[in-house]
């Protein structure tokens, strides 16, 4: 019985020692830290779950064993708190950060963000039950939108089980599961993609019974998150998650004709009598057919032109948790995260954000205002969870006062973040591109809200000039996505425009401390200016991130050093 798993062992062994398959540790020591104290996320921890490279958790630079004065916490989740479609370093976990710096200046904040696109809660329950080897003082679970077509989720193409998941934290079981799955062994795709790739059914009425099975694992999921947390002696908040109920229509329940003949009667009914004959026929819809989402929806809409916003606002969630589309969690979600932290004892905390985007949006439920499609926040929207989140940790967790008056103003937020406006236009950008993919293009609305989400892109388009323009279209759309503010520096680098290359990779530094490009190319640009102490300054800090240079970044700062020796020896 012992020969056969002392195999396994050697081979697995052998494996990790030559680098064959990827870490799955939640975190890695950097190689470039001889002390052996700075550590990040491991950013393919998600291959534990699934073998496509998602867009996983953020590398940002820690301590271990952690330094007595930080408080350390870490935000897990899915796509929104990763920040899609923007940057991760403008999320909603790094503006928590500034919150709560700015209310309890004494101590030093740090919030990690372990946020992976297209996940569910049966990953990231995995995931909180090893954090505890970070040393947090506090984790944040949002989540909840997955539970369907999610990694892991119950009407997914790329399942992910507790047992799936044990085995593929081995290197050995990443080769077996691989070998048999190789098309899913080397995808790497980007959320857009995702989101059309992992549905194995679009349409799940109501009626289904994978809601129930939905239901059931997301409570069994964040009952084991509490269980892990206590275990560790962790505090564990939780939050009831928000999405797009405005302006996001439903999936169409018809044919298109169909679609097209009831569209026509709700325009006649409206010719003759009105919005109040309107409602009164789709009262009537909806009280025929009350799992068809889509008068509920057009209620919701003449309701809200009525000025009866409450009911509006009702029929709106209604109309969502009708959706046969399964992007957006259901209305019941936040009762189950309400009732798993009521019922779960000392140290769990429910945050409920559902009210909160009520009172704060402009419309009569939460929409465009707040979105930027069906789920993903606007700046904005990542600026009110993190407000709801510091208050909560302030008054809940450290049982202190909040004061509303430290709370930065959005000018503040964004010079601390270094938020660009090209920012702004990227997260315009993919959030049309989004709405034209399935299953989101068979929504009632599509073309419509196609159009607001171009108009918004263009409004942003018109709000910088021909020279700021210039640069941001050069860029390769990936590039835009994942490596924007460098991009801009180097395409003015290559300019000539120094000055201007510089405060990009100024900002670089201060977003990204974890990548060296940005310390680099602020070196090159330093020695350009003639400022070759900051340029030495910079390179040397350039060795002290925990992510690695490419090859091409090594030359560049080769380059560079054997030119500042030669000045030197002049």
């Amino acid at each position: 019985m012992v020969f056969p798993f002392a195999v396994l062992w050697a081979t697995e062994t052998a494996m990790r020692r030559m680098d064959v398959g990827t870490p799955t540790e939640v975190a890695l020591a950097s190689k470039r830290n001889p002390s052996g104290t700075s550590w990040y996320l491991n950013p393919r921890v998600d291959v534990v779950c699934c073998a496509s490279d998602l867009r996983g958790p953020e590398p940002r630079a820690f301590e271990l064993p952690k330094p007595v004065s930080s408080y350390r916490i870490v935000v897990v989740g899915a796509s929104s708190v990763q920040g899609y479609p923007y940057s991760s370093e403008i999320a909603f976990p790094r503006q928590l950060q500034l919150a709560l710096l700015k209310q309890d200046p004494s101590r030093t904040i740090e919030v990690l963000n372990a946020g992976i696109v297209g996940v569910s809660t049966t990953p990231l329950a995995d995931l909180v039950s090893r954090l505890p080897q970070i040393d947090p003082d506090l984790i944040i679970v949002y989540a909840g939108h997955n539970e369907f077509y999610g990694v892991g989720g119950v009407a997914t193409n790329a399942n992910a089980s507790r047992i799936g998941i044990l085995t593929r934290r081995f290197r050995l079981g990443q080769l077996i599961t691989n070998l048999l799955s190789p098309a899913d062994a080397d995808a790497k795709s980007n959320a857009s993609e995702l989101i059309s790739r992992l549905p194995g059914t679009h349409h799940i009425p109501v009626s289904s019974e994978l809601m129930e099975v939905a239901e059931s694992r997301y409570r069994s999921n964040l009952n084991q998150m509490c269980r892990s947390a206590q275990a560790a002696g962790i505090p564990l908040l939780l939050c009831s998650v928000v999405c797009n109920l405005h302006d996001q229509s439903p999936a169409r329940t018809a044919t298109v004709e169909e679609t097209a003949s009831f569209e026509r009667m709700i325009t006649d009914e409206h010719a003759q009598n009105g919005d109040e004959g309107v409602c009164r026929v789709l009262q009537r819809l909806t009280q025929d057919t009350p799992e068809d989402a889509v008068p509920h929806y057009r209620l919701a809409q003449c309701l809200e032109r009525l000025g009866r916003v409450a009911e509006a606002a009702e029929a709106y969630r209604l109309a969502r948790d009708l959706d046969l589309c399964r992007y957006r969690a259901p209305g019941s979600y936040r009762d189950i995260v309400r009732d798993v932290a009521a019922n779960a004892g000392s140290g769990v905390h429910f945050v409920d954000l559902v009210p909160v985007f009520a009172e704060h949006s402009k419309l009569a439920a939460p929409g465009n205002d707040l979105f930027l499609e069906h789920v993903h926040l606007s700046v904005d929207g990542h600026w009110l969870v993190a407000r709801s989140l510091a208050q909560s940790i302030v008054e809940d967790v450290w049982q202190s006062a909040w004061s509303a008056t430290a709370v930065p103003n959005p000018d503040e937020r964004d010079e601390w973040l270094g938020v660009i406006p090209e920012d702004h236009l990227v997260g315009a950008k993919l959030a049309f591109f989004i709405n034209e993919t399935p299953p989101f293009d068979g929504a009632i609305d599509a073309v419509e809200q196609g159009r607001r989400l171009d108009q918004r892109y263009q409004n942003l388009r018109g709000n910088l000039t021909e020279d700021e323009l210039t640069p941001f279209l050069s860029l390769p759309h990936q590039t835009q996505i994942d490596d924007l503010v460098d991009g801009l520096g180097r395409y003015h680098l290559g300019q000539g425009n120094i000055p201007k290359a510089l405060n990009y990779f100024e900002i670089s530094v201060r977003r990204r401390p974890w990548m060296p490009n940005g310390y680099v190319f602020h070196a090159v640009c330093s020695h350009l200016m003639g400022d070759d102490a900051a340029a030495r300054k910079y390179l040397e800090q350039s060795r002290q991130t925990v992510m690695p240079e490419s090859a091409p970044l090594i030359r560049d700062r080769n380059r560079l050093m054997r030119e500042l020796s030669s000045f030197n020896s002049l």
